[in-house]
Parts: structure tokens; C-alpha cells; sequence
């Protein structure tokens, strides 16, 4: 097992990922430590509601966070290719099942790989959201940091979602035909939003107000929380489905 992990950590260059993982959140740190948003920095200090003048820089940290939050299911959906894709490449399956390596450790070997990663990226952003809430100044609604860190292990379960699926498709079918699956289904949703756009009524949108629905977060508080620790938990339970499922399958295949 530990001989198939490490060639799938080669595989998603797992070297140059930490690096540059350790990298940014050693730049994230000292940036955050230097522009703390309760001190005064004149090109970012602007004029609140109440007239008092408060630093925005909070804002570009958080956004930055939540754009790479977003950003964490194509980073799953990049590693679950490129483990079994490299192997179909380079023809190694057959390489490994002609020696003692059985068809299930193979298999639980990618799924675990894939979870491992997800829990370094889900460490990584829990790190960012602990330094960012220490440097915190008094122009962020604290009530939305709140709502956006309690969604974080429910944003990085939908990576894990995506996998359970995404797996078994590259391992059975190949990258060929997977490929073509995804690609229909993202034209699919491609050709419902430009329908939307073109036809939908779009001024739901401008009557978004974020207080009013901070006060609705509020209201329904107890069955967000109960959404955010039950949806991550089944959804691990649909992982874990999934590789039973997947290595069964796969160790009957000829």
C-alpha cells in the first residue's frame, strides 16, 4: 500500500504541490501579520455606513481564501485524474498485477490518496481562516467569516462527492470515454446557464441583500449547523461506498 501511494504522490507531483502549498501560506502569513485589519493603512482605509473610517484589506484576504475554497473541487477533480490516467498511460496496471499487488489494494490506494489530499487542502484552509480571524478588523461582518468557515468541510466534501463518481469512471472506462461524459455534462450546464441569461429573470439577483440573508443564517442557525455536520459525514460514507463497491467490482473484472 505504501509503495502505491507513493507512485500516486509522484504522479500528482505531490513534491512541487507541498512546496508550493507551504509557500503561499508562509507569504499568506506574513502579508496577513504586516496588513492587520484593525491597523490604519491609508490606500485601504474607507468610509462605513456609520461614517467611521475602517480598513477594507480584510476583504482581498477573504476573498482570497473563498476563491481558493471554490477552486479545491477542480484541485480534486486534477488529482483524481491524474493518478489513474498516469498509471492507464504508462500501462503500469499491468505491470503491478503480475506481481503480488491485489486488485482491491490497488484500488483502496487511489481512494485514499484522494482522501489524504483533500484532508492537507482542508488543513491548509483551516489554517488560513485561524490566521485571518487573529488579524480581523471591525469592517468584516464577523457572522459571514462565521458562515463561510462552518461551510468549509461541507465545500471540500463536494471534491470528495465528485470522486466517488469520478473514480470508478476512469478506472472502468478510461480517460477516453470519461472525458466525454464530462464534457457533454458541463455543455449541458453550459447551455441552461446561457439559457437562463438570455431568458431567465435576472433581477433575483439585484434583490439580494446580505443582511437580510445573514438574518435568515441566523433564524435557521440550528439546521444549517445540522446540515454541515451531517452532509461531509454522509458523504464519507459515500466515499467509503464507493471504494467497497469499486474494488469489489474491479477485483472480479478479467
Amino acid at each position: 500500500m505504501a509503495g502505491l501511494l507513493y507512485k500516486d504522490f509522484t504522479a500528482i507531483k505531490g513534491r512541487r504541490f507541498l512546496a508550493f502549498a507551504t509557500a503561499v501560506t508562509l507569504v499568506f502569513i506574513i502579508l496577513r501579520i504586516s496588513f492587520p485589519g484593525s491597523a490604519y493603512l491609508e490606500d485601504f482605509m474607507v468610509m462605513d455606513e456609520n461614517g467611521n473610517e475602517v480598513n477594507i484589506i480584510d476583504s482581498f484576504f477573504l476573498m482570497f481564501i473563498v476563491f481558493n475554497i471554490i477552486l479545491s473541487a477542480d484541485w480534486i477533480n486534477k488529482i483524481v485524474s491524474r493518478i489513474v490516467v498516469n498509471d492507464e498511460k504508462n500501462k503500469i496496471r499491468n505491470y503491478l498485477f503480475s506481481m503480488p499487488v491485489g486488485r482491491k489494494t490497488y484500488i483502496i490506494s487511489k481512494y485514499v490518496c484522494v482522501l489524504a489530499a483533500t484532508a492537507f487542502m482542508f488543513l491548509i484552509f483551516l489554517l488560513w481562516f485561524v490566521l485571518f480571524k487573529a488579524y480581523m478588523g471591525d469592517a468584516v461582518n464577523g457572522d459571514f467569516v462565521k458562515l463561510v468557515e462552518r461551510f468549509l468541510p461541507s465545500f471540500m466534501a463536494i471534491g470528495l462527492l465528485l470522486a466517488s463518481f469520478e473514480l470508478p469512471m476512469y478506472l472502468f472506462w478510461g480517460r477516453g470515454k470519461t472525458m466525454i461524459i464530462k464534457i457533454s455534462f458541463l455543455m449541458l450546464c453550459g447551455f441552461f446557464v446561457v439559457g437562463f441569461v438570455l431568458f431567465g429573470d435576472l433581477s433575483f439577483f439585484e434583490r439580494i441583500d446580505i443582511e437580510k440573508v445573514l438574518i435568515w443564517v441566523a433564524v435557521h442557525s440550528r439546521g444549517i449547523k445540522l446540515f454541515t455536520r451531517l452532509f461531509p459525514a454522509g458523504v464519507l460514507v459515500i466515499f467509503a461506498g464507493s471504494c467497497f463497491l469499486t474494488s469489489v467490482a474491479y477485483e472480479k473484472r478479467k
